[in-house]
């Protein structure tokens, strides 16, 4: 047996898949490709295989953790096998043993998009800036109102166009993660409403 993880990609029109769905997907490459996944113990057995930090529908993840259990010794044509078996948007883009559990990458990166079809507006950045920036955040419980700004840093403008700006942020990727969504909202909220809004998670980052 082996325990190792996959750094893989979800991108284009993966990034609509639902976590079950993004589950279901490598499970059945796993199985096609020939490989041997480890089963859990129990009434209801299922594979030994779980995602970082779940992506929220509609993100992109450049570098997303895949962690798994195989009764074998995978050959080294492993990752060409399995790509082969997985959909366009989702490929594998490393196979390895890993050396720290994935609960020590307590901080996850993004990169924000927001278009403006009637260009962008003065003040977008400084919205972010703000030491309050209330969003309303839906959770099984309910709906409730948070402040934005207490759960992300080293936020940082990329780049900007006449109709597009881009950001960089780190979000804290313990305990329910927030959905880089809030960001366009506080953006509505503060009557700057992007007309588009593209969201990517680029990668995790152990705490210092």
């Amino acid at each position: 047996m082996s325990e190792l993880r996959m750094l893989f990609e979800k991108k284009g029109r993966a990034k609509y898949l639902s976590q079950l769905d993004c589950m279901h997907t490598l499970t059945r490459a796993f199985t096609r490709a020939g490989f041997k996944l480890k089963y859990s113990q129990g009434f209801n057995p299922h594979p030994r295989l779980s995602v970082a930090h779940p992506l929220p529908v509609g993100v992109e993840g450049y570098a997303e953790m895949l962690d798994f259990d195989v009764d074998e010794e995978l050959p080294a044509d492993a990752l060409e096998r399995l790509n082969a078996r997985l959909p366009d948007g989702i490929k594998g883009l490393k196979l390895y043993t890993p050396d720290v559990p994935v609960k020590a990458y307590t901080f996850a990166d993004y990169q924000l998009e927001f278009i403006y079809d009637g260009g962008v507006p003065d003040g977008v950045a400084e919205v972010f800036e703000r030491e309050n920036i209330p969003v309303t955040k839906k959770s099984k419980s309910g709906m409730s109102e948070i402040n934005l700004r207490t759960v992300f840093s080293n936020m940082s403008e990329l780049s900007r166009t006449d109709r597009s700006v881009r950001f960089s942020v780190r979000l804290d990727a313990k305990n329910a993660p927030i959905n880089p969504r809030y960001f366009a909202d506080a953006l509505e909220n503060a009557g700057m409403k992007p007309d588009f809004a593209r969201y990517a998670r680029t990668g995790f980052v152990m705490a210092e």
